[in-house]
């Protein structure tokens, strides 16, 4: 059997940890407030909230939506020191939908992260093409189109398109050019 460390400690210190641990993890109250209600240290309370923490009292899950990878995520962003990295965990999803996830995540970033002081630039690619899509709730920022306007094949919409999209739903300017 794994030793968690509680075997060590007698029922009444666990049951004081239990309950430190309840009204600081699910009560939202201080190390402060708990050590004044219940008449210790703060030092004792945060030696409390350890120990039901690395023995497995309290366990902590982050949960996501089930389309974001979150920690993948977090991950990604402190490898590459990036601002934002966002995950979709395609794991469940039909090949076809992953595209559609994809721009409607990158959607949701963009509208979390664009400010009115910013100027968007877009190239063409059909993963940009599928978050133009999405679009909602963005600052009136004007867009700037990064790449030329050449037609794809079998894809019924251009960088120029795209420019024009994102720009109509930030209620901005567009800035494009014809160039291949």
């Amino acid at each position: 059997m794994k030793e968690t460390g509680m075997e060590r400690h007698g029922p009444a210190e666990l049951v004081l940890a239990a309950a430190v641990a309840r009204r600081h993890y699910l009560s939202g109250q201080s190390k402060i407030q708990i050590a004044d209600e219940l008449g210790l240290s703060r030092f004792k309370v945060a030696r409390l909230i350890d120990f039901a923490r690395d023995s497995g009292i309290v366990r902590i899950e982050i949960v996501a939506d089930g389309e974001l990878d979150l920690d993948r995520s977090a991950r990604l962003q402190e490898c590459y020191g990036l601002r934002h990295a966002v995950v979709v965990d395609g794991g469940r999803l039909e090949p076809t939908a992953l595209p559609e996830h994809l721009g409607a995540a990158a959607a949701r970033l963009l509208s979390e992260v664009l400010t009115d002081s910013d100027v968007l630039g877009l190239p063409w690619s059909r993963s940009v093409d599928t978050m133009t899509r999405a679009l909602r709730d963005l600052p009136p920022v004007d867009v700037v189109q990064l790449s030329g306007a050449m037609e794809v094949l079998g894809h019924d919409s251009s960088a120029v398109d795209i420019v024009r999209r994102a720009a109509r739903a930030t209620g901005g300017g567009s800035t494009i050019f014809d160039a291949p």
